[in-house]
């Protein structure tokens, strides 16, 4: 149908390309016509000229007959055609006293901003009901009604048609979610519905009843998806939007609980921080934060006072005295203005390791681990001083680079490749696999390293693991007894923040002799230490869903005295923290996710069991990749809390939490969205006018079944019709 507004609407049909063919199909007969009059030739004939003479009297008649039959043929071919096009008449406001059948789409808003409760107490879910039943009265009895939830992203909408009983049934079973409103799915699955051609667009409304969400609609880009869903509808049918929200609410939540500590494990002190939020127009004082693992209560924070429309931060240290995974809460206490219960509490999953497992390939051994270089960086992470950085969290193993093949790189929080001269094409692609599955890296030099290799298997290959482009070894000012300081670049990197208060440290004042200069970087690359030549030091790059580092000096003293200062600690502790990822980050997500966990080798017979916060089963599945690993799939999970995933004697926890999105109260004039949706997009605000609604609908009646009696009365006629010109022609040709 023509995308024109639908009260505008007079005639039309409901299959437009039939109604074409129909228009096309209605010039056969002329074109049959045409056609057999060029087949005569004309011949001069004397006895003709009598005949002529005669007929002369009777061709007016003739001619009128013979054109009015083509007409009649051209006329019951297209009326055929054309009432599989399915006409339809349309007028605003139908005819007084006539009822057309109607199709009701209602988008019901289900989101977790739809718990929020207003000055009376109610939801503004159940408000949105409310104003959905005041509609129902006013509607037939043969009317058609359809229900899509904003969910729809998460779950399969229902394309069921119901009648009027029924979908008041389906209303009273329905209720709001944890989940953040999927509108572009929610409009687009609306849009579906009213292309059915079982009940005319004309005689079709979409209802969105929502509370129109600040969060959804008023940051919405003008050219957003979602928004030109809502703008097609507006031009194929009548929408109506329906607020159901007190405007002037407020709500305090916490919005996030974070680890910052990159690496946690037992006896080693970890950075907990926690958000709150305050989405009011008054500022709020002594809000109190509770932390909590497994019903123990570990830390409070306490804020003096959050800003309206503002937030506050505070972080603390937690040490962990048991291995596995945490799964800890954060919760408001005391009396605080939350409009909204399910984001009072925010959740993070913590892996606590025993010990970090680091592989260490040596390119050049020794008779002993200092011989060569990869036993700096054993010493720096596990250091015979207990009272060091980093003591008791890192499990270095030192192998030789002919030995990596054996390894099973999986079972390795980072892999430090130190000084390493060339490797098998296969150990880069290997380990260009276990960085993009969330693995880290980290690469030092030395003389022993190919840069040709390196150039073409670690910056050259898919993904490429080194941050640039190496060049050879150089001095920095090209001679003997030359050297350079390293210093920090711009914008200091996290991993050495810690040192920009430090100007006398032993990072700035280490002499560095030699090193491999990057030539060029990768947008993906990020230089964290570089030298007082400009030439970058410590670079890291992002390889999908981990980390790879290259220091471009030894990692012995062949080329620097770095590991000599006691900083050469902790700048390598600090960088293969980092690249540990946060081992079990994948098990904190938001509702409308799947939980996914890898399955071990050794678990593969087990049976698994995910526990959902309230205490029920949710089932899953185990797949195998390409690569042969198995994964657990479950879910999406619809409920905040901690679900608990067990395996045998593996138990770990999964933190979900709600959209932090939907915790803001803030509405938008549903006037406004109209305004920038178009079309036939209008605003039903109050309970008069929402009585009144269906006399606001244009309502069309189909003229299928006129046409077709039309055409039969037709075919009646015209073998009558064609009789009559043949008598006439007889008559004609006998006188």
């Amino acid at each position: 149908m023509i995308a024109v507004p639908v009260l505008a609407q007079s005639f039309g049909f409901v299959n437009p390309a039939i109604a074409a063919a129909a228009g096309a199909a209605a010039l056969v007969p002329i074109v049959v016509h045409l056609l057999n009059r060029r087949r005569h030739k004309r011949v001069v004939w004397a006895a003709m000229v009598f005949l002529l003479a005669a007929t002369r009297q009777s061709r007016r008649r003739l001619f009128v007959e013979q054109w009015l039959l083509l007409a009649l043929r051209v006329v019951l071919i297209g009326l055929g055609v054309a009432a599989a096009g399915r006409p339809f008449l349309s007028s605003s406001g139908g005819v007084a006293g006539e009822r057309v059948r109607a199709r009701r789409v209602f988008v019901l808003d289900d989101s977790l901003s739809m718990q929020t409760r207003g000055a009376g107490g109610k939801t503004r879910f159940e408000a949105a009901l409310e104003r959905i039943r005041q509609l129902l009265p006013g509607f037939g009895e043969d009317d058609v009604f359809n229900l899509v939830m904003t969910s729809a992203g998460t779950r399969t909408p229902s394309r069921e048609a119901f009648g009027a009983s029924a979908f008041e049934d389906h209303l009273r079973q329905a209720h709001p979610t944890h989940l953040a409103a999927d509108w572009e799915a929610a409009l687009s699955a609306a849009r579906e519905l009213t292309a059915e051609t079982s009940i005319l667009k004309a005689n079709t409304t979409v209802y969105v009843v929502s509370d129109f969400a600040r969060a959804d609609w008023e940051t919405a880009e003008v050219g957003g998806r979602a928004m030109n869903e809502a703008r097609r509808l507006a031009a194929e049918v009548d929408l109506a939007l329906i607020k159901a929200a007190e405007p002037g609410m407020s709500n305090v939540a916490v919005r996030r609980l974070t680890v910052l500590t990159p690496l946690t494990a037992t006896g080693f002190p970890t950075r907990i921080e926690a958000e709150v939020v305050n989405h009011g127009v008054r500022a709020v004082r002594d809000v109190s934060v509770h932390v909590t693992d497994r019903e123990r209560r570990l830390l409070t924070f306490e804020f003096e006072s959050v800003s309206a429309g503002g937030s506050a931060s505070q972080a603390g240290f937690i040490t962990f005295r048991e291995a596995g995974t945490h799964g800890l809460r954060a919760e408001l206490a005391g009396a605080v203005d939350a409009a909204l219960a399910a984001d009072d509490r925010a959740y993070v999953s913590v892996e606590v390791l025993q010990r970090a497992p680091v592989l260490l390939v040596e390119g050049e051994p020794g008779a002993n681990p200092m011989d060569g270089h990869a036993g700096y960086v054993q010493k720096a992470l596990s250091p015979a001083d207990e009272s060091s950085v980093g003591s008791g969290v890192f499990e270095a193993k030192v192998i030789g680079d002919s030995e990596l093949a054996a390894e099973s790189l999986r079972d390795y929080a980072v892999v430090v490749l130190c000084n390493v001269g060339r490797l098998p094409e296969r150990e880069w692609r290997r380990l260009g696999e276990y960085v993009g599955e969330g693995g880290g890296l980290l690469v030092f030099g030395g003389d022993q390293v190919s840069v040709e290799h390196y150039n073409r298997q670690g910056a050259g290959s898919e993904p490429a693991l080194l941050p640039g482009t190496l060049g050879e070894a150089v001095r920095p000012s090209g001679g003997e007894g030359e050297w350079t300081t390293m210093t920090l670049a711009e914008p200091v990197h996290p991993l050495v923040a810690e040192f920009a208060s430090l100007r006398d440290s032993g990072l700035f004042s280490a002499r560095v002799e030699r090193y491999l200069p990057i030539t060029s970087t990768t947008p993906e690359s990020r230089v964290v230490l570089k030298y007082m030549t400009g030439d970058p030091a410590l670079v890291v790059r992002s390889v999908g869903r981990g980390t790879s580092a290259m220091f471009t000096t030894s990692a012995n003293m062949e080329w620097t005295n770095f590991p000599a200062k006691g900083d050469f600690v902790s700048v390598v502790v600090e960088a293969v923290s980092m690249l540990c990822g946060r081992p079990g980050s994948h098990r904190t997500v938001e509702t409308g996710s799947p939980i996914v966990e890898p399955i071990r080798p050794q678990d593969v017979d087990l049976p698994v069991r995910l526990t959902s916060p309230s205490g029920g089963t949710l089932s899953g599945s185990v797949a195998q990749g390409s690569d042969g690993s198995l994964t657990f799939r479950a879910g999406p999970a619809a409920d905040p809390g901690i679900y608990r995933f067990q395996s045998g004697e593996r138990t770990l926890d999964f933190a979900v939490n709600v959209p932090a999105q939907e915790s803001d109260p803030g509405v938008t004039e549903t006037a406004v969205v109209a305004g920038r949706v178009g079309g036939s997009a209008r605003v039903l605000e109050d309970e008069a006018e929402s009585g009144a609604e269906p006399g606001r609908m244009a309502q069309a009646t189909e003229l299928n079944l006129t046409v077709l009696l039309i055409v039969l009365g037709l075919l009646l006629v015209e073998p009558i019709l064609a009789g009559a010109a043949s008598g006439s022609r007889d008559g004609a040709a006998s006188e």
